[in-house]
């Protein structure tokens, strides 16, 4: 069944997403998942960022000319507290439906095609592809709060979380630092398609990080999932740079996590971050000054531009 995307305004979209029958996930989740047809699925509901659908474009852009697949937006729009994602459906089975050790290359393989996709974007400001609010393992729920842009910006704010005493070493990351990586790579995210090739999604995590926080975050992952991130994170640390340190920066990133829930951080005297963090979580709140709320300029001017698409 094909669907003529330009003949449908939102709400018809918005309209046909919401039908059960369509529904291909749990209706307990606060996100759904629409099959509209057998190319184009919806992912909508409550939560969903402006960061998840820039940071998806900006990997999609890549991964034409790598060997694992990001699904293509097609449209982004949001209808009162709801946020609608079109993009491509990807045939396959997430690997949360089968044992990757029944499987023995299947890790190797996977991690060989993530980073023909990772390691040709270059170094770029910290934080999401949008210059938007950090979100992920390493940040509270309510995500960073703030946007880095920069590193002393980001060093500022990992060693004020980290809490560190007199005498003990802080974070001194630099921007050569700074890769792109997914930042949550739980086996519901990774989809073996029936080729043998992968896709990843769920986009929201992503951004431009220290490669230490990549590894953490598998790292987290192995708290639910000990043999698939333990399996990954080896076949990766095999390909990535050697990091100097990596034990101690793991103990400190694992300080600021727990910090974050242990301190609140929440800013109450800057009205403006409160507005555009209900704004990035697609929640609505009426003004209370009668001001504009105060958006954070993004892209930064230094942002890396994806490459040129390849022409068909």
């Amino acid at each position: 069944m094909s669907l003529d995307l330009d003949a449908l305004s939102d709400s018809e979209i918005a309209a046909l997403s919401e039908n059960p029958h369509v529904r291909i996930n749990s209706t307990k989740v606060a996100r759904g998942l629409a099959k509209l047809s057998d190319e184009i699925a919806v992912k909508f509901g409550w939560g969903i960022t402006d960061e998840e659908v820039a940071n998806q474009k900006f990997a999609y852009e890549y991964s034409l000319k790598s060997d694992i697949k990001v699904p293509k937006i097609y449209r982004f729009f949001r209808i009162g507290d709801k946020a609608y994602i079109v993009m491509d459906f990807i045939e396959g089975v997430t690997l949360d439906e089968m044992n990757c050790r029944e499987h023995p290359e299947l890790i190797d393989r996977l991690a060989l095609a993530m980073e023909s996709l990772f390691s040709q974007i270059p170094c770029g400001p910290p934080g999401p592809t949008n210059g938007g609010i950090p979100r992920g393992y390493l940040f509270s729920e309510d995500g960073a709060l703030t946007t880095f842009n920069t590193i002393p910006k980001l060093n500022q704010w990992m060693n004020k979380r980290l809490r560190a005493k007199d005498g003990e070493p802080g974070f001194d990351f630099m921007a050569s630092e700074c890769v792109f990586y997914h930042q949550d790579l739980a086996r519901r995210n990774i989809i073996l398609r029936p080729d043998g090739s992968f896709c990843l999604i769920d986009w929201e995590h992503a951004g431009f990080y220290p490669r230490i926080c990549a590894a953490y975050c598998l790292r987290f992952v192995r708290i639910f999932d000990w043999e698939f991130a333990s399996d990954l994170l080896e076949a990766l640390e095999k390909l990535w740079p050697k990091t100097e340190n990596r034990d101690d920066l793991l103990k400190m990133l694992n300080r600021v996590y727990q910090n974050n829930l242990r301190y609140s951080y929440f800013p109450p005297d800057h009205p403006a971050r409160f507005e555009n963090f209900c704004k990035n979580n697609g929640i609505a709140i009426p003004s209370t000054t009668g001001k504009s709320p105060v958006i954070y300029p993004y892209p930064p001017s230094d942002f890396p531009s994806p490459p040129s698409s390849p022409s068909k």
